[in-house]
């Protein structure tokens, strides 16, 4: 994976175009105000935050990710992954 994210920013870069990646793990795809079942079935300690990942978070990244201040931020790996991947 990271030797395709090398070079497609290397490809990239010449068109001034960034490329980055998010990493994500678990989210609550359920509708407002429903209980996660798929959240029960997840051991607690195994979730530092306690929680899985809302939609909107994520949506927040991109959002962050894709604006003028990022414009220096090429080939990261963003996590979004309720510290899961921490020792990757």
């Amino acid at each position: 994976m990271r030797a395709l994210i090398r070079d497609v920013v290397l490809d990239l870069a010449m068109y001034q175009m960034r490329c980055n990646v998010c990493m994500v793990g678990n989210f609550d795809t359920t509708r407002e105000g429903s209980s996660s079942v798929a959240f029960s079935h997840l051991e607690n300690d195994s979730i530092p935050l306690g929680r899985l990942g809302h939609l909107q978070d994520l949506a927040n990244l991109v959002r962050f990710a894709v604006r003028p201040n990022a414009s220096y931020i090429t080939g990261q790996t963003l996590h979004y992954n309720r510290g899961l991947y921490m020792a990757l």
